[in-house]
């Protein structure tokens, strides 16, 4: 298969739900799939929206949550609404930078979006942060990184990894891209996959079977 690109956030539900299946896949099949947490809020503004758009509409947020209830109950994938939404993530990415670094960073977003999404435990406060840092690295080292993770480099890095999605043409979150086809939702996911498959084995997507 052709390496997949996974942009997600640490707050957004249906990040979530699409993280839970690409965990269970790479942890199955060793799947190429590259995770890029990003921090919304300045993606938000590059598109004009001056907050999270379902946070500014309640209907809409409310349809949401019920769906991602829906998809969580058709995938088996449990689900609580967070006491929060959305919650401040800019800490909670700089620390997945630092854990990309350290070689356990698909292991912290993961346990990131099960605290906050059936654990609902704050991603801001830096205790919770501690304690799921805990679950990927020993104390000490999660002591180490929580001291690091203030730090304007670190700031930086995340601002950088923003700037390079919306270059990339990312205006929302999970998107996919293999190679440059892009696929935008949780339900995009086993398009992705299966473009991924097909591109590798050097086979147009969505052709016909020549005919003999």
């Amino acid at each position: 298969m052709q390496p997949i690109e996974f942009w997600l956030s640490l707050t957004s539900p249906y990040s979530y739900l699409t993280a839970m299946r690409v965990f269970d896949l790479q942890w199955d099949f060793g799947l190429d799939i590259n995770w890029r947490p990003i921090f919304m809020p300045p993606l938000f503004k590059a598109l004009g929206w001056k907050v999270n758009p379902f946070a500014d509409h309640p209907p809409k947020l409310e349809y949401m949550f019920k769906d991602v209830k829906r998809e969580a109950g058709l995938t088996g994938i449990e689900f609580h609404r967070p006491a929060i939404f959305p919650q401040n993530a800019q800490l909670a990415t700089q620390l997945a930078m630092l854990a990309f670094e350290q070689g356990f960073g698909v292991e912290f977003c993961y346990e990131a979006l099960v605290a906050n999404y059936q654990e609902r435990c704050d991603i801001a406060c830096k205790d919770d942060l501690c304690r799921i840092l805990e679950r990927v690295c020993p104390p000490a080292e999660a002591a180490r990184l929580m001291r690091r993770c203030d730090a304007k480099k670190v700031a930086e890095a995340v601002q950088q990894e923003g700037l390079a999605a919306i270059e990339r043409g990312v205006f929302g979150v999970p998107t996919f891209f293999v190679d440059r086809e892009q696929f935008w939702g949780n339900d995009r996911l086993d398009r992705a996959l299966d473009y991924s498959r097909r591109k590798s084995t050097s086979t147009a997507f969505y052709t016909n079977p020549p005919v003999p």
